[in-house]
């Protein structure tokens, strides 16, 4: 099944500005930039409820360019000031709305004058020889696609795979899903049957990846998965179930083929598909390996498609994520 990279995630809490605003879970926020502003860099930052989270103040026209982190109450939070005549970009990050030294957090630059893709140094305030980088940011600022790194490692602190799953509602057919990352970039594709309890999930190319079938004569509504378009036992990847016949909330149990005996899950999806979020766990631990919420509205509703967004841990088969999402919508669509 389709898998990303395999970059190890930070195993420990990374603290910078502050122990509060770490969480053990990945946090999804939307950074929204207003355009047409008279100063430059005002920013807001929100989670996918669209509730506010931080606000970015930019100042009139200044000499050096300087932005305040403020947080929901309005309180600075730390002061980013561009530095004077300096060939690399440096940034300077202060607490609160100081720009004195003993304030410094931590700084930034480009790691080179030219680049084609962008590359960030960011040193803490306590790294004054700067031999070595902290962290680094990697990517592409125009394609909107960048990821933040602990040193020189591959350890990812920031960016887990969020896809947009579409789900075509008025259709013939049953379960018919579009799923994009968040550029708009199709990467895979779920086709349903005129029999209404088989799906087969695709690559963006049409190749069938695997085949998912509902279980006939099943009291907990078991769903089998198998690779590409097999429904043969020989090529079962996984079967999910509900975890009881009568739920107030989701909750699946995931078995793997070679757990025949079935008596640990290997997966579990708790939640409420009704109030749209669930979240996928590494057996009976309290691991997270992915979170899904569907997002809906009237205008989805008139042009006949229902939306569903997941982000997928580091090291973690979105496809098989992706699976897990069309079993959650067959059973209890």
């Amino acid at each position: 099944m389709a898998q990303f990279p395999a970059y190890p995630p930070a195993p420990n809490p990374v603290s910078i500005v502050g122990p509060q605003y770490c969480s053990p879970n990945p946090v999804n926020l939307a950074i929204v930039r207003r355009v047409m502003t008279i100063t430059n860099g005002n920013f807001a930052v929100q989670d996918i409820n669209d509730n506010i989270l931080f606000k970015v103040k930019g100042s009139l026209v200044t000499i050096p360019n300087r932005h305040v982190l403020l947080d929901v109450a309005g309180k600075p939070l730390v002061t980013l000031q561009q530095k004077v005549m300096s060939v690399h970009d440096r940034w300077q990050v202060y607490r609160g709305e100081s720009t004195d030294s003993k304030d410094l957090i931590f700084t930034a630059k480009r790691s080179s004058m030219v680049q084609l893709k962008i590359q960030l140094h960011v040193f803490l305030a306590n790294n004054t020889e700067e031999d070595v980088c902290d962290f680094k940011v990697k990517g592409s600022w125009f394609k909107k696609s960048c990821v933040v790194n602990a040193g020189e490692s591959d350890t990812i602190v920031a960016q887990p795979l969020d896809l947009a799953i579409k789900k075509q509602v008025l259709n013939i057919t049953s379960g018919n899903f579009e799923v994009t990352d968040t550029n708009g970039n199709l990467v895979l594709k779920v086709k349903g049957l005129l029999f209404p309890s088989r799906r087969v999930i695709l690559d963006n190319a049409g190749t069938p990846i695997v085949t998912l079938q509902r279980k006939i004569l099943t009291a907990h509504d078991r769903w089998e998965v198998f690779q590409g378009d097999s429904i043969d036992y020989d090529d079962m990847i996984f079967s999910a179930k509900k975890s009881s016949l009568i739920q107030l909330k989701t909750e699946l149990d995931v078995y793997l083929a070679n757990n025949i005996n079935e008596y640990v899950s290997d997966f579990k999806v708790k939640g409420s598909w009704l109030e749209q979020s669930c979240t996928v766990y590494a057996g009976e631990s309290n691991a997270i390996v992915a979170q899904m919420y569907k997002k809906h509205g009237f205008r989805s509703i008139l042009i006949g498609k229902d939306k569903f967004m997941v982000t997928v841990y580091p090291n973690v088969d979105y496809a098989f994520i992706v699976a897990l999402i069309v079993i959650l919508d067959g059973i209890t669509g």
